[in-house]
């Protein structure tokens, strides 16, 4: 079971580099993917900034249907993960907060973002998935 950041999204919908690995990687019906609520309204905060909001609109339609993405959020139980994180590893809010999720549900991190890589769990990318 993964937890894909928010770069990950990010690779298919602005068309960069590393999209079609993406599109592979969640047509896979072998993996379980998880995004972080704190992921999906950053995705809407980047979209809408760039004036692409019907983009986003779409986004949601097609990754969370009942067999697809599931939003999932840190409980407030777990706050101290996202603080310890942070200190210990260096990460500012979003990091820290993708972290202590994919460490609370014992989900797999999934990124390009190469601060996650101080962490013991360290992440994976897509490339590694598929």
């Amino acid at each position: 079971m993964y937890l894909l950041d928010t770069n990950v999204f990010l690779e298919l919908l602005l068309h960069r580099e590393h999209a079609e690995v993406v599109i592979r990687l969640l047509q896979s019906r072998t993996h379980s993917f998880y995004i972080s609520d704190f992921s999906f309204h950053s995705i809407g905060l980047h979209l809408f900034n760039k004036n692409k909001k019907e983009l986003f609109l779409r986004f949601a339609e097609d990754m969370f249907r009942p067999e697809g993405i599931q939003v999932i959020s840190l409980d407030p139980k777990h706050l101290s993960y996202l603080v310890t994180a942070s200190s210990t590893y260096r990460l500012d809010f979003d990091d820290a907060y993708q972290y202590a999720i994919s460490k609370s549900r014992e989900l797999i991190l999934v990124s390009y973002d190469r601060d996650f890589d101080k962490t013991p769990e360290k992440r994976m990318i897509p490339e590694e998935i598929i």
